[in-house]
């Protein structure tokens, strides 16, 4: 019997010590944690987005584009210059709508053409038909949604 206690008492000890050396031997630990790949493309990605933005308000006239809507600050008297197909929502301050001779700015919200020089709704949604340099010129300084190509100029 005490045969069988010793071998049982062996085995376990062998068991066990393997267990303590798989577990010391797993990445990862308190100070230096395992992480996924999916996350690591989503901090880079977070990352890219905050210096694009940081980017766009030093270097002025530097296209920037927003693949979900995004909040930029427009100076007093800037240009917001928008892309084709690019989205604007005006949040705060006012703005005039900068159009060339083909046309205004679709405003989708109440469904007619805004054009040159006529004053920019708040918190309608706004379309750029078309790549001709049309936009919103800041009255004052502006808060707006933007998703799309996108440049602030003087």
């Amino acid at each position: 019997m005490k045969k069988k206690i010793l071998a049982a008492s062996g085995i376990l000890a062998v068991i066990m010590s393997a267990l303590v050396m798989v577990i010391a031997a797993a990445p990862g630990a308190d100070d230096d944690p395992v992480v996924s790949l999916s996350y690591v493309e989503q901090r880079i990605t977070q990352v890219k987005a905050y210096v694009d933005g940081e980017v766009s308000k030093l270097t002025p006239g530097a296209e920037v584009t927003a693949t979900s809507f995004r909040v930029i600050e427009v100076p007093n008297g800037k240009r917001l210059l928008c892309n084709e197909g690019t989205e604007m929502i005006l949040r705060q301050g006012t703005a005039k709508i900068f159009a060339t001779k083909k046309g205004g700015i679709s405003n989708t919200t109440a469904g007619h053409d805004l054009a040159d020089g006529v004053d920019a709704p708040p918190n309608a949604l706004l379309i750029v038909p078309l790549d001709d340099g049309r936009g919103l010129v800041a009255q004052t300084d502006l808060l707006v949604m933007v998703k799309g190509s996108y440049a602030i100029t003087d």
